[in-house]
């Protein structure tokens, strides 16, 4: 036995938009192939050569290439200085009798500490 419900009575449950995917370039590369990691660009010619394997490259694929990486480390940097953020945040607590924030004892020194979080902003500015 099925009932139908009236429209009115239907309410619609509010949804998140799903996020956009990350559009990747991908390359299918030849199991033992050249990875043409050292180059040579030749401005008047306007070529792109492999010192490893002497190929002529595509300048564009591999300007293509080289920005998808970029465009990766960054978004690995970011997601880094979040996680040192969040880290960071999690090293207080609310002390129970006098309402202050007091640092988490932990195994590392506040120096140690320190010296990972400077690490952590050297590789995001470089």
């Amino acid at each position: 036995m099925s009932v139908e419900l009236p429209p009115d009575n239907v309410t619609e449950l509010p949804m998140r938009k799903k996020a956009a995917r990350k559009q990747h370039l991908t390359m299918a590369m030849r199991p033992g192939a050249c990875r043409h990691v050292h180059t040579q660009i030749d401005v008047e010619k306007s070529e792109l050569l492999c010192l490893d394997c002497k190929e002529k490259l595509n300048p564009i694929q591999w300007l293509a290439k080289i920005s998808t990486h970029e465009r990766n480390a960054f978004e690995n940097i970011k997601e880094w200085r979040a996680l040192a953020q969040s880290i960071k945040d999690k090293c207080h607590t609310k002390c129970r009798y006098c309402g202050k924030m007091t640092p988490i004892r932990t195994n590392l020194s506040e120096y140690r500490l320190r010296e990972l979080g400077e690490k952590i902003e050297k590789d995001g500015a470089a």
